[in-house]
């Protein structure tokens, strides 16, 4: 029950404090959300795995902000009795429609209601998604609609985002509609093509964000490459990932934040890793980082992506040791502290020629000393395991006792 007195909706409640979400989180590994405080108590207290699935969960430095549903969360707490009604009329009004491209430009209305009602009111959602596969089959149907206008010169973009938007806020809440899209191949194909760079902002992050709610789905992540093409006969997931680091290039915060979200999801997935080198992620990320934009979230990428080999190659040539020292030293989170020396840990593991820079690195900076005393539990741990790499025994305690 929130502090108002009104009864909590259960899908905007934490599964751990089953109190409503202030911030809510997707671990990636497990694809289950948090609140962020309730999960970091979690693990503060000991607990190493996932409530919900029983995973390990192998760092809080990867959480992804959920924002589709922390805008449902601000919506119901702005006006909690209307999100508790159930509008049967509104309901009634989705079931009957006919979709045609000779009626489908009339149904601006119709479909900015669904949007507008499957975020707002949880209790039309819950009736919306109880008929998923229908309504699922709907709003595929409008969407491709909308794309086959567009190729005659008709856009629609507004049509398209509503339907988007929809879908999304339906699976946010239910692996079942996530499981409607994610097999079948054609329909991920229709969502990814909103990122397309001919759309605007608004449009293409609401597609990153369909992208990054369906790609917390083990089925999305595990079991679409190969089964599916796309139309440029690619993998189905290749094309999926090409689009996102298109996002990646465009200067919006929401935008790179949902496009990075997606990745990492994707990329909790260690065979997907090599797709997202495959079509240049990795070098777009450094560039970013290079230029000091979204510093945040394409560290976090990086991290995810640093158990690769080649993908360690790649950073070391875009001279990610001495980068990582840069920010580890300027305003740095403890979180992204951590993600920097996993990052560095790797290096230094998988490419021995790394040693000596990193040492002449450390000997100028003290940043990783300094991380063995305060950064993360993971962050001290390897820090320390850097260390011991570069710095004989004898070396590194006389550092240590003088640090």
């Amino acid at each position: 029950m929130a502090s108002n007195g009104m009864m909590v909706p259960e899908e905007l409640t934490c599964p751990i404090s089953k109190k409503l979400m202030k911030d809510p989180v997707i671990v990636p590994s497990t694809g289950v959300t948090y609140d962020r405080h309730s999960i970091q108590k979690w693990t503060d207290d000991g607990n190493a795995t996932c409530p919900q699935t029983g995973r390990r969960i192998p760092s809080l430095a990867m959480l992804i902000r959920n924002n589709v549903l922390k805008d449902m969360i601000s919506g119901w707490s702005e006006n909690p009795p209307l999100n508790n009604e159930f509008q049967k009329p509104d309901f009634e009004s989705t079931m009957d429609i006919n979709l045609t491209a000779e009626t489908f430009q009339g149904q601006r209305e119709l479909f900015e209601r669904w949007r507008l009602l499957t975020k707002e009111n949880h209790a039309f959602r819950k009736h919306f998604v109880e008929s998923a596969a229908v309504h699922v089959s709907t709003l595929y149907n409008g969407i491709c609609l909308a794309i086959a206008a567009s190729r005659r010169g008709i856009f629609m973009d507004d049509l398209q985002e509503s339907l988007i938007a929809t879908l999304t806020n339906m699976a946010v809440h239910s692996d079942d509609v996530k499981v409607l899209v994610a097999n079948k191949g054609h329909r991920i194909e229709i969502i990814a093509e909103a990122m397309d760079v001919r759309g605007n902002i608004k449009f293409r992050t609401i597609g990153a964000s369909a992208i990054k709610t369906l790609s917390t789905l083990d089925l999305f992540k595990k079991q679409v490459p190969g089964q599916h093409k796309c139309y440029s006969g690619s993998l189905l997931l290749l094309g999926v990932m090409e689009y996102l680091k298109g996002m990646l290039e465009v200067q919006d915060v929401l935008a790179v934040e949902e496009a990075a979200g997606a990745i990492i999801n994707l990329c909790s997935v260690p065979r997907n890793i090599g797709l997202a080198r495959e079509c240049g992620i990795i070098g777009t990320v450094m560039d970013n980082i290079k230029y000091n934009l979204f510093v945040r979230e394409m560290v976090q990428v990086v991290a995810m992506c640093s158990t690769d080999k080649t993908v360690i190659e790649e950073i070391v040539r875009c001279e990610a040791i001495s980068t990582l020292f840069k920010i580890i030293k300027g305003d740095c989170s403890p979180h992204n502290a951590e993600n920097c020396v996993t990052i560095m840990y790797e290096i230094v593991t998988r490419t021995a020629s790394t040693t000596n820079q990193i040492r002449s690195q450390e000997r100028t900076h003290r940043l990783l000393a300094t991380l063995v005393k305060e950064g993360t539990p993971i962050a001290q741990t390897k820090a320390r395991d850097i260390l011991a790499k570069i710095f004989p025994k004898s070396m590194r305690e006389r550092k240590l006792k003088n640090d």
